[in-house]
């Protein structure tokens, strides 16, 4: 019995001792470079989100695991990455920047997948074609963004198991700006920013990584969904409302309820918010975002724009699609495609003349939602795209508006 025992112990031993040792392999891997001889060092700071090849980076190789970056800092000449499970420091005096990147810098893990930013040689004041001459133009305009924006943030987001969502599976997150303008971070005061978040569904994620900004969040949905966010941060909340053109209850007969709807403005007012700035507006209301967008493009509704910094919308036109057989869907024939599409680009004119420009776009790819025109091209239609309003950087802009009395954090 003692000689069983003995061999059971020496077993665990022996097993213990492999894990610690494959323990120690992993974490050497993460720890010290191994370069390929065709990678080069000076991207591996920089470039360090390429894409995986067979278990490769730009820069790295590891044999048996690939455990993903998901963010780093560089502060005085100090690199932090963060891993899952760890954290590597070491010192970075090699690191090249591009030309617009300050030295500093606080930067997420970049996506996997294509989004569509301001080139270099972007303008944000190049003219724009303002009349569609065919279905190709609207979506050549949403992939073509013309403000650069320094610092882009990943806010929220989740895999999906239905394929909806962006290239990568993922539904939820929306792309910020970081720029020292829009005044976002930096604070401890979360009633110095401000989000208004009209669509939140079951998906609270970019409310609370907004929320861990120190930002005053308020979620809008005509869904209760009752979130858990809204009761555990106490600067989060929530509103059983909708987005619309004006004050009205709507009817949903599809779930048989009604709920309270109201423009931004309005909103404002009844929360008590008013006279802030809003730092972040985020529409994402399954097709419902054009009605709201034509009513602050609006004459009446222009004055709001002005207290906004940044604006993240889901863009829909799944209503050109033949082969959807929805009751709430009212589909579009092939001969109103182009004055459908003209209408909701001039929604967007809109917000340029008010100052807003394109900063980021990408598509949510769903195959059932594809529109194919009359030579066949496929376009996606739905996808995500953050305008910042360009007035914001504009010192004398927002000095102007505090003097009427609306609160910025500088004011």
């Amino acid at each position: 019995m003692k000689t069983t025992m003995l061999i059971r112990l020496l077993k665990n031993v022996f097993k213990s001792v492999i894990l610690t040792i494959l323990f120690v392999f992993i974490v050497h891997q993460l720890t010290e470079d191994h370069v390929t001889p065709n990678s080069s060092l000076t991207i591996k700071y920089w470039n360090r989100n390429a894409l995986k090849v067979k278990g490769r980076y730009s820069g790295y190789h590891l044999p048996y695991i690939v455990i993903p970056l998901l963010g780093e800092t560089l502060r005085e000449g100090k690199l932090n990455e963060i891993y899952p499970t760890l954290e590597r420091r070491f010192l970075a005096p090699g690191v090249r920047f591009p030309g617009d990147v300050v030295k500093d810098y606080v930067e997420g893990a970049a996506p996997t997948y294509s989004i569509k930013r301001a080139s270099p040689e972007s303008s944000p004041d190049a003219l724009v074609n303002r009349k569609l001459t065919r279905v190709k133009d609207y979506f050549d305009y949403l992939q073509h963004p013309r403000l650069r924006c320094r610092k882009l943030k990943r806010m929220g987001g989740s895999y999906t198991c239905d394929g909806q969502g962006d290239q990568e599976g993922m539904d939820g997150h929306k792309y910020v700006c970081m720029d020292p303008s829009l005044e976002l971070g930096g604070t401890k005061d979360p009633k110095s920013c401000l989000t208004m978040s009209y669509g939140v569904h079951r998906d609270s994620t970019f409310d609370g990584d907004v929320a861990e900004l120190q930002c005053e969040v308020h979620m809008f949905d005509v869904l209760n969904f009752n979130p858990l966010l809204a009761k555990e941060v106490e600067h989060v909340y929530f509103h059983l409302e909708g987005l619309a053109r004006r004050k009205v209850v709507t009817f949903y007969p599809n779930i048989n309820i009604s709920v309270g709807m109201n423009d931004v403005l309005g909103h404002m007012l009844e929360h008590k918010l008013d006279p802030r700035a809003i730092n972040i507006l985020k529409i994402d209301i399954e097709g419902s975002e054009w009605d709201a967008l034509e009513d602050v493009t609006s004459k009446k509704g222009m004055k709001i724009l002005e207290l906004v910094g940044q604006i993240a919308i889901e863009l829909h036109v799944v209503d050109l699609v033949q082969d959807l057989s929805y009751d709430w869907l009212d589909r579009k024939t092939p001969d109103q495609w182009l004055d459908v599409l003209q209408k909701r680009f001039d929604i967007l004119m809109g917000l340029e003349d008010m100052g807003f420009r394109p900063v980021v776009y990408w598509d949510n790819v769903q195959d059932k939602y594809a529109l194919r025109d009359e030579d066949g091209e496929r376009y996606e239609t739905a996808g995500e795209i953050l305008y910042v309003n360009t007035n914001w950087y504009n010192a004398t802009f927002k000095r102007m508006l505090i003097e009427e009395g609306v609160q910025f954090r500088g004011g």
